[in-house]
């Protein structure tokens, strides 16, 4: 079972990167979306799992701590979304 949500965690991590480098090139922005940055947060916190299943502490404390920072990045598109609401 363990496995499993590693190699989910990992796979979604790695196809939001592959989707997130191919809109770089094309569109050169670099910016992350709000559906990419969602894959990284569950990737990240299905590795974050996997790790405690595992017992690796440093791989835990690693993907916990982005997968904290990957929700504050989410967050802040819905701060930008609320506050541009309000100028309308």
């Amino acid at each position: 079972m363990s496995l499993i949500i590693g190699a989910t965690g990992a796979a979604l991590l790695l196809i939001g990167w592959i989707i997130e480098t191919y809109y770089t090139i094309t569109a050169k922005k670099h910016e992350l979306g709000l559906h990419i940055s969602t894959m990284f947060f569950v990737g990240t916190v299905l590795l974050t799992v996997y790790s405690w299943m595992r017992g690796d502490p440093v791989f835990l404390f690693l993907n916990a701590a982005i997968a904290v920072f990957e929700f504050i990045y989410i967050g802040s598109f819905f701060v930008k979304r609320r506050r541009a609401a309000r100028h309308y």
